[in-house]
């Protein structure tokens, strides 16, 4: 595991940026018509203000493209 000055270090070396530990991404991923399958949940709870159905991916790596965190949520953080 690396250190947090490892970890800086490299992120230095690859973009010139001071001080980063950890980059942030996501995207939102749309669902498909589900129309045919059982849901356990609502349709309403993965719509957001368009109705378009999607879940969001969201992941934090270090500067050696490891995955620290994901998530995958629905729409607006919702649920627990």
């Amino acid at each position: 595991m690396n250190s947090s000055k490892g970890i800086i270090n490299s992120f230095k070396v690859l973009t010139w940026v001071l001080n980063v530990v950890n980059a942030i991404d996501g995207t939102h991923i749309h669902l498909a018509n589900c129309l045919n399958h059982k849901m356990t949940l609502a349709t309403s709870d993965f719509s957001n203000r368009k109705k378009i159905r999607l879940i969001v991916l969201q992941g934090v790596c270090d500067a050696n493209n490891i995955f620290w965190n994901v998530c995958v949520n629905q729409f607006g953080g919702g649920g627990a």
